[in-house]
């Protein structure tokens, strides 16, 4: 969006320039920037669509969590050939509100894009239980594995952004990983819903 926004500066500023100081501005040039900066225009509301309907997760939002986590799982599969193994309770069962599915979608989704930068991995479980009076999220990985001296700012980052997404809703966030030993991060949200049975998902 910003390469998109700074082209769409330099011309406007090009424009206005070629106004101001030409006696007799060229229209052919004029008019070539304009056709130039249609395009560009496209481009970003394609993009600003994209990222909007991202961040409104309409999967989530239609079909609920255990959909949209299936569906996440679905696209990384075709796109990175990932073995996933999901144990997952029924969406009725789990009577999330908003803000809480929303977390937990976002934290799969930024576990799954960690395992397919770094991990180098081939098998991925997912876990998703009510226990006692908090909900439980386990996404393990079998791949190359990492230590904190070693591991790409990129993961530091996105477990940031995990555990401040967890952080809101009063969890926490551990991230257990040694180098040849894969990967685990297991997530903690308080929760009023009681324990509920899990069935495995294809």
């Amino acid at each position: 969006l910003g390469q998109h926004l700074t082209a769409l500066h330099i011309s406007l500023i090009w424009m206005d320039r070629h106004l101001l100081s030409a006696a007799s501005p060229d229209l052919a040039a004029l008019s070539d920037r304009i056709a130039a900066m249609v395009p560009i225009v496209e481009r970003l509301t394609d993009d600003t669509q994209t990222i909007c309907s991202s961040l409104r997760s309409p999967i989530l939002d239609g079909l609920g969590l255990v959909a949209a986590i299936q569906w996440q799982v679905k696209e990384t599969t075709q796109m990175s050939g990932l073995d996933f193994a999901l144990c997952l309770p029924n969406d009725e069962d789990l009577e999330l509100d908003r803000d809480t599915a929303l977390a937990i979608f976002r934290i799969v989704q930024e576990a799954i894009t960690n395992v397919v930068r770094h991990a180098k991995a081939t098998q991925v479980e997912i876990l998703l239980t009510t226990r006692d009076d908090s909900l439980e999220l386990t996404i393990k990985d079998n791949g190359c594995g990492t230590d904190r001296e070693t591991r790409p700012q990129s993961i530091d980052l996105g477990l940031l952004g995990m555990r401040e997404r967890a952080a809101a809703l009063g969890g926490t966030v551990d991230f257990i990983s040694q180098p040849d030993h894969g990967a685990t991060v297991r997530v903690a949200i308080p929760h009023s819903n009681h324990s509920k049975e899990t069935r495995a998902a294809p």
